[in-house]
């Protein structure tokens, strides 16, 4: 997501924040200048996007005094701190965890020793009651058991071997755990940039770890991250089975954000095997995405992103599940972005009308006048229409197309160069697969076998061409009709 200012921050709030960030403005306790209540107003009743009037604040605000454009950004960089205040305690509230090791460590310093016992039974509490949590859940195991040792020395107590064992064991969890887990991000990372990686780092970790790992049973994300190491250097079916079963069994007990991380080590294995060309991965990614959808991962404050929109529709198609897919883009509808819903689910739509119903002049219908802004959409429609174009052979709409997409790709800043590369390297091809075309029909048959043939061999050698399997196809095609 693009970088928000203040302004479009405040209003990406959604309703129910809005009014409790009012409330928090409002309130004596954080704020006594009544101005900063009456910009906020002011920026609410203003569009995301439309510059305050800076001039017209001062006049509501300072209505005696001269311009001066330093008074009102002064006001906005205060709002501006009131807000990272609310957001600090909105995040309080969000964890009680947080809050009660706060308030334990106030009473701690205070030597309140009563209340500090209560706390810490309510800290326990919720840490028990979330034992299968996040990797920071051992830290927090680690700093309570650090405030209780702490405590009981300050208080002359002597009785703390529990303390001490408390805090050993939920150290080493927290650093096998999130080792682990920093370790899978690493070797990711440097599969995507195709960097080199200090195997000997990860191969001394997994030694140590090998044969402790039964001693840690009782931590399924230790064990969860250690399948995806695993399965990150062996790159074996087997594993992957094994980590899925571990994934669907424990998944239900682990927060949104790890177990999103987790799914999508599962993806990036389907996607690397379908790649190499195991078409039974295409099923494998869908049904890790429907498992994700069942368990309502992929929802960020209520909606679903374009991206994994666009994933399952193709997916879907890919596997011939058309039911399913038409299914999912209905029931899904109004869980995409408002600013956002139009296009994705015309490009969708027309994806399936295209792919999976034969339907390519309905589906052109709605990719000829649509308008996105995601890049990725913008160039999966663009492809989309260049393919429809084609097939219907409609040569004024295709070579229409090929010269608006070439300067589109060329200006638009937002286009990374390797896809800015791979879109241009495709509509060079598909000119020449247009003329390609052309010559079979005016041409003998040997000739244009032969162009056919090194055509196929042009693009074999250039490689970084995008849609590069369909170009393939279309060649075979006109090899294979009479």
């Amino acid at each position: 997501m693009e970088s928000l200012n203040f302004q479009q921050q405040l209003h990406a709030l959604d309703h129910w924040e809005q009014k409790r960030f009012r409330k928090f403005v409002d309130s004596p306790y954080f704020n006594t200048d009544p101005k900063l209540l009456n910009l906020l107003d002011a920026i609410y009743q203003a569009t995301p996007t439309e510059p305050l009037n800076y001039h017209q604040l001062h006049v509501d605000f300072f209505p005696d005094i001269l311009f001066k454009k330093a008074r009102i950004t002064h006001l906005i960089s205060y709002l501006k701190k009131l807000f990272h205040q609310f957001l600090q305690v909105e995040a309080l509230q969000e964890s009680p965890v947080s809050a009660e090791l706060l308030l334990l460590q106030r009473q701690a310093r205070e030597g309140w020793e009563k209340p500090f016992w209560q706390t810490h039974a309510r800290l326990e509490k919720h840490l028990t009651a979330d034992h299968l949590t996040d990797t920071n859940h051992h830290l927090w195991r680690y700093l309570s058991a650090e405030e209780a040792y702490t405590f009981k020395l300050g208080q002359g107590k002597r009785e703390v071997e529990k303390s001490i064992e408390d805090k050993i064991v939920s150290l080493e969890v927290f650093f096998v755990q999130n080792t682990l887990r920093n370790m899978c991000q690493w070797v990711n990372q440097h599969k995507i940039l195709q960097a080199e990686i200090s195997q000997e780092k990860i191969d001394h970790f997994l030694t140590y770890l090998k044969p402790r790992l039964e001693a840690y049973h009782a931590f399924p994300l230790i064990r969860l991250y250690y399948l995806v190491l695993i399965l990150q250097q062996n790159e074996a079916a087997e594993t992957y089975f094994q980590f899925k079963k571990a994934l669907y069994t424990t998944g239900p007990a682990i927060p949104k954000a790890e177990a999103l991380g987790l799914y999508q080590h599962a993806l990036n294995f389907c996607i690397k095997q379908i790649n190499l060309g195991q078409s039974t991965f295409i099923r494998e990614s869908l049904d890790l995405y429907q498992d994700m959808l069942v368990k309502e991962l992929v929802f960020v404050r209520g909606y679903i992103s374009p991206t994994d929109v666009k994933n399952m529709v193709t997916l879907g198609v890919r596997v011939k599940d058309f039911a399913w897919t038409a299914s999912f883009l209905h029931d899904i509808a109004d869980k995409i972005s408002p600013d956002q819903r139009k296009g994705v689910l015309a490009y969708n739509q027309a994806y399936l009308l295209h792919h999976g119903q034969g339907a390519s002049r309905q589906a052109m219908k709605l990719l000829v006048d649509l308008e996105i802004e995601d890049v990725f959409y913008y160039l999966g429609a663009k492809t989309l229409l260049l393919k429809i174009y084609y097939e219907l052979a409609d040569q004024e709409g295709l070579l229409s197309l090929i010269h608006a997409f070439e300067q589109s790709l060329r200006r638009n800043q937002l286009i990374s160069q390797y896809q800015r590369k791979t879109h241009l390297n495709l509509l060079v091809f598909v000119k020449k697969l247009n003329q390609l075309r052309t010559q079979k029909w005016i041409d003998h048959p040997q000739n244009f076998l032969k162009a056919a043939e090194k055509l196929r061999n042009r693009i074999d050698r250039k490689r970084e061409i995008a849609n590069i399997n369909w170009l393939r196809e279309k060649i075979s095609e006109l090899e294979s009709v009479e």
